[in-house]
Formats: C-alpha cells, structure tokens, sequence
C-alpha cells in the first residue's frame, strides 16, 4: 500500500470523528448562544422601551410644569367664565397652539375643571369631542384619585377610541387681588394633556422586528394597552389572562411576573395555546412592558442552525478527504530535496532565495516557514544595518553614518574647492530633566529637541532618517544624534562663514522655548561650537574635535550660546588637560595640605571652632588658588575624592588637637554639591567618625546654597540622616542666592554663615546693616547660630558685636595657618 494511502486510511475516521464531535459540539453551544442572544436582544429591547416611556414621562411632566407656570394661563383659570371667555379665550389656545407645535406627540390639550367640566380643549387631529362633561369618565376619575398631586397614566381616549398617555397637573393657584398674600392656593383647574403612543407602537415594531417576539405594554392586572404589530392573537384593552385556559399553570407564572416579582429568566408561558418564553419588565407606576417570544421561533431557529452544521461537517469531509487524497498523490522526495537545496542557498548568504512550491500540506507549509525565515533574516539584516547607522531613540544618523558622509562631503570639497560647516550641539543642564522628571521624560525631550533641530536647518540641509541608502556626494547637509544630549550638524555648501552663526542662533533660540513633556514645561538651552572646512581642518577627526573643544568654550561662556573655532581654544583646552593631569598627581603624591582659620566667639573672644580649608602647591606652577581647581575638581568629579580626604585629615586633626589640649575644639569642612550627587554622602560621613574617633558633635558641615538647589529632591533626608549621627549643618554663604530663606524653615540647619559680601559693605552702607540685623534676629529666632565671615577691620567687628552676631571670622582676627599652630589659640584671648 502505497504511502499516501496509508496516511489516508489513518487520518479519515479521525477526521470524519472529529468533526461530527466539532459539529455536535458546536450545534449544542450555538443553540444555547442564540437562546442566549434571544434573551439579551428581549431584555434590551424591554430597556430601551422602558427608558423610552420615562423619558416621556419625565420631560412632559416638566413640560405642564412650565405651562402651568405661564402667567397667562394662571388669569385664565382666576377669571370668572364670562370675562375668560371674550377677553384670554383667543390668546390662551394661541398659547396652546404653540404648545402643540413645539411638541407635535401631545395630540390634545385641556383644561379641565374642578367639577369636570372640559372647558378648554385643542387636539391636532381632526376629530368631534364626544364628551365635554368628564365628570364621570374614567380618565377624570384618575384624575380626581391623584387629588393635588401629578398624575399620569395610559387609558382609552374615548375620541380616537386609541389608548394614549394622559398628564395632568393641578392648577393651584392664589389669587393676589382678592386672597391674602400667605393664603394657601386654590385648585382652579387641571391642565391635561393626551400623548399619542404611536412613537411606542414603532418602536415596538422595530424591536419585534429584530427579536421575533411580541410586545406588549400592560397595567398589573394583564390588561393590554398597546402591542407590536405582528400579532393577531392579542389587542388593546384585552387582558392576557384571557388567553390562558382555566386553572392552567401558566396562569400563576403571568400573575407573578404582572405583579412585578423578580424573575432572573425567561417564563415559559402558553398563550392562545402555543408554548413560549414571556419577560416582564416594571414601568410607569403600575405598568409592565412584556415580550411573549413564541416557542416554535427558537426551535425553527435550533432546527436551521442543526441542518447548517450537518451539511459543514459533511462538506468538511468530502473536501477534505478530496484535497488529502489529491495532495497526498504529489511526489514528496522531490520537494523535499528542493527545499533542502534551497536551504543551502540560504546558508551560502542567499536570503532573497524563494522556495517555489504550490500546496496546503506539510512541505508547502515548510516551504512558506523557510521562505519566512528568508525574508526575517533579510529584514533583520537590514535592521542590523539601519541600527548601525541610526540612533533608535530619535531615528537619526549616528556617529558612524554622520562620519561617513562628513568623509564624503570631505572628499567633495576637495574636488569642487566649496566650503561647509561642521556644528557640535549639547544640551545645557539635561541631566537635571532625567534626575527630576525621569528617563523617559528625557527622551521625550531628547525627540523634541532633534524636531526643533530639523526645521531649524536649512530647506536644502539633508537630515537622513530611516529612508534607505543616501548618496553621500549628493547629500547637501545632516543632522545626526551621536550619544546622550549632543548632536552634530553638517551644513554644505556655505556661501559665508557668518551662515553657520545665523543658524546656530536660530537653533539656540528654539531649544530655549519651553519644551512640553508630560504634561510639564521644560528649560533646557544649547552650547554650540562651529568648524569651518578647510580654515579648522580637513580630517573628520580634526573637523569633530575641534568643534567638540568650541563646544565646551560656549559653555564656558556662560552656556546658552555659540562659538568658531579659534585656534586659542586648543591651547586652552590643553591646559585645563594639563592642570587635570597635575590634580591626579597633586592627589596621588599627596600634594594637597590643609590651613585652618580660626572662628571666634564675638563676646568672650575665644576660639571655638576652625574652618579646614584645601590648599595645593605645584612643585612647577607654586601655590594655586582654591578658586582656580575647585571648580576645575567639580567639573571633572575629582572633588569627591579631594572631599572625602579633606573630611578624614580634618576629623584627624580635631582627635589630635583634642588629645594634645584636651579643649574640644569645632572643625568645619566644605561639602561640594558633587558629592551630595553621589548619593552615599552620609556613609562616607558616619564611616570617617568611625574610623577617626571623631566625636560627631565635634564636626560641622558646611553646605552652599547651591547643593540645596541642585538637590532639593534628597537633600532633606541625607541632612536628617547626617544629623542623627549628631554632625551640625551650616548653611555657608548665607544672602549670596535668592532662596535661602525657605531653606531656613524646611532644612534641619545649626549655623548660618553670613555672606563675606555683606561683611564688607557694612561700613560703607546702611541698608546693608539693616539686612544683617534682620538676618540674625531671624536666625536666633529660629535657634540658629550666626558666623559672619571676612571679617576685615574694627569697624566691621564692632558692627556686628553690635548686632548680637554670634561668632566671627577672617584675616582681622586670624588669618588661616597649619594645624599646629592652632592648640595655643585654645585659649581666652
């Protein structure tokens, strides 16, 4: 027996089992989904109707609301029924008539009196009152059962011998003329209005249309008021008990479901005698809305769905059999060694290889597998090449594209004598957006950047995106993103070098705009540096450099800003390459050393404490000033290794003074905002006591305003924690920034430092003096000690002794000098 009959002879009862039970399966679930269904169409069409009717019933009662409230109709029913008659009559059913236009269902509009006369009717149909005298009818008998209150309700018009929906509201009204102003008002008439309930009866008809079941609207004794049109077996006024045989079961489910008890599910229910599924929903007071959906609907509908399977399953199975036995009569060695030497192919690095074989089975399925496979290894090729190139963030070129093309429009330019312009852009300050908002917010920023970027270019700049391949001769210009907040910018043919400024300028003004990101506004401004080919180089590496060293000159500049290129920028940029050469050595080799100047009590004049201050001495460049490396050490991150050996040979110093004089003495250390940034500031603190000895209270930490600012999102919790060790905090240069007084309140501070600024100008202005008596009046209420530093003369001290200013500090009193000269100042002076 031959192979594909083998598989034939397995697969076909499995196959024809299989699909009877799919079929079986699927008719059981199908039949329920469509009772299912059929319930969920009812139910909803039963809501839908319900909501309808109160609608109507709550905006016509808003309706008489406002007529009854027409000045107009509250003299008519004041004014005595000769004088109404000649004198309102014609302008009240003018009134009336407008209502009726603006709400063409209230076919008929009455005012009725107290005894039950109709003394005002309007009906828009053309039909003969046959009763003017209501007071017997049992529509005024409803009316008179609501007494004062608003009433609704559905009953036969006795007119149009139609059902309609009745409102009426009491005319209770006061007359002002001849009743005193706090009597209660009278009932002078009721204000009826007769809604037709044709818009019921078509909506009805559309809901019975879609579900297949009859509607009805009832009161809760089964009498029908009003029902769809496809049926013949019920009408208006009839009761639904009627339709039930004598004592018949069905009879108790009807009264239950009339009575509006709960029901979760369909009831089934004989009517006229056939079997079917009745819901019920409450309405209107005392009224149900009803669908009778008849039995024999679901059970044609079980029966056509049942014959509709059958006739799947066994065309499933012809057809399948048909199309198993036909593929499985196809060769298979063949297309078997045809994929196999395709996949070869494929292997050989021949990924647009496609495997061309026709068939549903098996090997055409592997067929399309590999072809897949082909087509995913190429795109996942050309992805690989498009990361290569592209940055995936903003869908820019790269370093590596933008190095090509610059080799390029190099290569260009040597050919055509033309000039262009190479523009190294770095964002100012971004790290702040990624350390407050997050890292998605920065990028958020870093694609609205590269979009202000692009337009701010030339019509005729190229900035390559993800495209395809560029010609590099062809290309006029390129943006691209080359890592973190920079960006470079090629700018070809130039026809001037002032060009390249213009649109710098341009770029430094929108990248200043507030830049929005999730629902904030974001700052950030753009330091641009400018290289012009071949006046600053005809290398990329030459062209990118220098542009990169114009860069950093911008920001030295006070960022915001652009600068080209000048040849004294390298000179500068080797020097500061030098000094930070010379730092790390002064470091390593221990060429830093520290001076301590002496702090003293304004009343006793007694030392109380030290400020350690860095000092370096180059064996080469002699002493350096703090204010030339310091900054240069913050820059490059070196402060937080000079930081953390400034605060371990201070700690070192005060255990040694102690021990020699045994007078406990204060020290204070400079803390630089780039050592808060590190995040483990208050563990460098609590392991150097450990490891010195040091008594916490012994040591003082003095902070700038700028550590606060540029942390003010952690700061607070490393000084608590700085402050549990039992380390006092000062707050060093006090009144030199603008927020310091909120610092004051939020920030656990023992020592503010005045200013050495306003210290100087306390002889020579007044207002000054004035700032530092409130400022240390503020401290003290605050319980916070006040230094003032630079102390300079005796005009000053006496100044501030003057104003109750705690401690003081500066070359009048002590210049800072070596440890060791500090014990014998540990004395009253």
């Amino acid at each position: 027996m031959k192979l594909n009959a083998k598989i034939l002879l397995i697969i076909l009862p499995l196959l024809v089992v299989a699909i009877g039970c799919t079929g079986w399966f699927a008719h059981s679930q199908l039949s329920e989904a469509s009772l299912d269904n059929s319930r969920r169409q009812v139910d909803a069409a039963l809501l839908d109707l319900r909501s309808s009717i109160l609608a109507t019933q709550s905006n016509t009662h808003s309706n008489l609301d406002l007529f009854a409230a027409d000045t107009l109709l509250q003299r008519y029913v004041l004014t005595d029924e000769e004088s109404r008659y000649d004198l309102l009559l014609t302008a009240l059913l003018r009134l009336l008539s407008s209502y009726q236009k603006a709400y063409p269902a209230y076919f008929e509009i009455r005012i009725l009196m107290p005894n039950g006369f109709e003394d005002v009717r309007l009906s828009s149909l053309d039909i003969i009152n046959t009763t003017e005298y209501e007071a017997n009818s049992p529509i005024f008998e409803r009316i008179l059962a609501a007494g004062e209150l608003d009433s609704s309700f559905f009953e036969m018009n006795p007119d149009t011998d139609q059902v309609a929906f009745y409102f009426t509201k009491p005319l209770l009204v006061r007359d002002n003329t001849r009743e005193a102003f706090d009597a209660k008002p009278t009932l002078r008439a009721y204000l009826s209005v007769a809604v037709s309930l044709q818009w019921l009866q078509d909506k009805m008809d559309e809901a019975s249309t879609e579900t297949g079941a009859v509607l009805m609207l009832t009161d809760a004794s089964g009498k029908v008021f009003t029902h769809s049109g496809n049926t013949d077996f019920i009408h208006a006024t009839e009761q639904l008990h009627s339709k039930l045989p004598a004592a018949h079961p069905s009879r108790t489910m009807l009264e239950t479901l009339l009575a509006g008890v709960p029901v979760q599910d369909f009831s089934t229910i004989n009517l006229n005698g056939q079997d079917g599924y009745l819901w019920s929903r409450p309405v209107a007071e005392s009224y149900r809305l009803a669908a009778w959906l008849p039995a024999r609907e679901l059970i044609k509908r079980s029966s056509e769905l049942a014959l509709f399977i059958m006739l799947i399953c066994l065309a499933s199975v012809f057809v399948i059999s048909f199309v198993l036995y036909v593929q499985l009569n196809m060769l298979i060695i063949r297309p078997i060694r045809h994929l196999q030497r395709a996949t070869e192919a494929i292997g050989r690095g021949h990924l647009l290889k496609k495997i061309h074989i026709k068939g549903n089975d098996e090997v055409g399925a592997l067929a399309e597998s590999i072809n897949a496979m082909s087509s995913s290894l190429q795109k996942s090729h050309e992805q690989v090449r498009f990361l290569a190139y592209h940055d995936t963030l903003t869908a820019l070129p790269n370093r590596l594209m933008f190095y090509e093309h610059l080799s390029g429009a190099i290569a260009t330019a040597k050919r055509t004598g033309a000039r262009f312009a190479v523009l190294y852009l770095d964002l100012d300050h971004f790290k702040r957006v990624n350390d407050t908002l997050g890292h998605r917010a920065g990028d958020q920023l870093l694609s609205i950047v590269a979009e202000r970027l692009a337009h701010c270019m030339r019509e005729s700049d190229f900035i390559a995106r993800s495209d395809g391949e560029e010609n590099h001769d062809s290309s006029p210009g390129i943006l691209a993103r080359i890592g973190g907040d920079e960006f470079l910018l090629l700018l070809q043919d130039i026809p001037d070098l002032l060009l390249p400024g213009i649109i710098a300028e341009r770029i430094v003004d929108s990248i200043s705009q507030p830049i929005p990101v999730d629902n904030n506004e974001c700052y950030v401004s753009a330091s641009l540096g400018i290289t012009i080919y071949p006046d600053d180089g005809q290398s990329p590496d030459l062209l990118i450099k220098y542009a990169d060293i114009a860069m950093y000159h911008a920001k030295g500049e006070g960022r915001n800003n652009f600068q080209y290129y000048r040849d004294s920028m390298n000179s500068a940029m080797v020097e500061r390459a030098n000094m930070e050469s010379k730092l790390r050595e002064a470091i390593r080799d221990n060429r830093l050393f520290l001076l301590y100047q002496p702090q003293a009590d304004l009343r006793t004049g007694e030392v109380i404490g030290v400020e350690a201050l860095v000092r370096w001495k180059d064996p080469e460049l002699g002493m350096i000033s703090p204010s030339t490396f310091i900054p240069f050490a913050e820059e490059n991150g070196l402060i937080v290794e000079i930081g953390t050996w400034v605060l371990e040979q201070a700690c070192k110093q005060a255990v040694a003074w102690l021990d020699e004089t045994d007078y406990p003495i204060k020290v204070a250390v400079n803390v630089s905002a780039v050592q808060f940034a590190k995040g483990n500031f208050q563990e460098v603190v609590r392991n150097t006591l450990a490891r010195t000895g040091l008594d916490p209270a012994h040591l003082c930490l003095e902070i700038t305003e700028t550590s606060f600012m540029e942390h003010i999102d952690r700061i607070d919790v490393v000084l608590e924690e700085i402050r549990e060790l039992g380390v006092l905090i000062a707050l060093d240069d006090f009144g030199k920034g603008f927020s310091s007084l909120n610092y004051l309140r939020q920030f656990p501070i023992d020592i503010l430092k005045i200013d050495r600024g306003f210290v100087n100008e306390l002889s020579t202005t007044s207002d000054t003096g004035a700032i530092i008596t409130a400022i240390i009046a503020m401290a003290h209420a605050l319980g916070i000690k006040v230094i003032a530093e630079g102390v300079e003369n005796t005009q000053q001290l006496e100044c501030l002794r003057e104003r109750n200013c705690d401690f003081v500090q500066g070359f009048y009193l002590h210049v800072p000098q070596d440890g060791r000269k500090i014990p014998p100042l540990l004395v009253i002076e």
